[in-house]
């Protein structure tokens, strides 16, 4: 996909490292926005996300680029795992870019993969001190089903 010098292109398992800069930048975003496990967020690492995610019995990665100004400005990875079970892992588009329905074009051909899978159970987790997402996703049929609370020592 093409619109204004944006292009989404769909990554190799072995391009997966191009997308460590975003990750760094929305795992930022959550860690300034958490309450209390700001340092959870600190210590979360990309290499051991991304040996997580190459284990997965499959997996789509979106990546965004901006041709004309040179610059990667946002990402999807969605993948499916052993029980045939979908999750939305990871998703962020830079701020100055959110305008665009760049997420929305992410979410929707990540949603085409996981019907095109046959994949009916999909969840996304979100981070607690991030809700502001909530009715994005409401929009694509996603809706709270249980909230997991962890105790801070």
């Amino acid at each position: 996909m093409e619109t204004s010098g944006i292009t989404i292109q769909e990554l190799d398992k072995k391009d997966l490292y191009l997308v460590e800069p975003l990750w760094r930048e929305l795992n930022t975003l959550h860690k300034n926005k958490s309450v209390h496990f700001r340092d959870d967020f600190s210590g979360f690492r990309f290499e051991k996300r991304t040996q997580k995610l190459l284990k997965m019995a499959k997996l789509l990665i979106l990546f965004c680029r901006d041709n004309e100004k040179k610059q990667d400005i946002g990402y999807c990875i969605a993948s499916i795992n052993e029980n045939m079970e979908g999750e939305i892992d990871s998703i962020y588009i830079k701020p100055a870019f959110r305008k665009e329905h760049l997420g929305a074009a992410l979410m929707e051909k990540s949603l085409e993969w996981f019907a095109a899978e046959n994949i009916q159970n999909i969840e996304i987790l979100v981070a607690y001190g991030n809700e502001e997402v909530l009715p994005f996703y409401r929009k694509f049929g996603f809706y709270p089903r249980t909230y997991k609370l962890k105790k801070r020592n």
